[in-house]
């Protein structure tokens, strides 16, 4: 059966797509997602595009044989991988926006501000939005600068990293046990590391690091 084809929209031109590049690009945003101590970058453009993937291919589905009975079947099973791939990447990230929404608001607005890859697509602004609104009449304001402490403090997580490119370089760590002592480590392709997550956390946007 064949796919139909897609293109995206970069920061720079037009690139072009292939399915499958959809669909990988779409697997690492969602590994990174899942193993991420916070928000990532928003890739809802490759859900959309995914989703008229899916769109196409129940379609061409409908129209096949019963004689590649088989075919179908094996095109229905890839066809739910996609849809639980994408509903779960959404899900994931809706849980994020819910546990801090003032937190994920302000980081997106200062991402913004500096140029760098929005937080947040549109609609998870306006939800984002609605839902500091909702949460500041429900809770009220005092409350809420109260609740402070449940900030996530990232500068303690750690997460497993795997190096996915070459000549990624070093990176410098601040000894925990002696302030004045670093300590320097090889980022070697396919190495995969157990390693703070902040210092490393533009290289994971970067796609040079894959979450595990």
């Amino acid at each position: 059966m064949a796919e139909p084809s897609t293109a995206s929209q970069s920061t720079d031109d037009e690139e072009f797509l292939t399915p499958t590049e959809v669909i990988r690009r779409m697997t690492v945003a969602w590994q990174n997602e899942l193993a991420a101590p916070c928000l990532m970058p928003t890739e809802m453009d490759l859900v959309d595009i995914l989703l008229d993937q899916i769109k196409g291919m129940e379609e061409n589905i409908a129209r096949q044989q019963e004689k590649v009975q088989l075919k179908i079947s094996l095109h229905r099973m890839e066809l739910q991988r996609i849809s639980y791939m994408t509903s779960d990447y959404v899900r994931a990230r809706l849980l994020k926006i819910e546990a801090n929404p003032r937190r994920v608001l302000a980081e997106h607005e200062r991402r913004v501000a500096e140029g760098l890859s929005a937080l947040l697509d549109d609609n998870e602004l306006e939800f984002t939005k609605n839902f500091v609104n909702a949460e500041a009449q429900l809770l009220g304001k005092t409350v809420l600068e109260k609740s402070r402490f449940l900030r996530e403090d990232l500068e303690i997580e750690c997460v497993y990293v795997k190096v996915v490119e070459e000549d990624v370089g070093e990176i410098v760590l601040q000894d925990n046990l002696d302030p004045n002592s670093e300590h320097v480590i090889a980022l070697n392709k396919d190495e995969i590391h157990l390693i703070p997550f902040v210092p490393i956390r533009h290289l994971v946007e970067q796609g040079k690091l894959q979450l595990l």
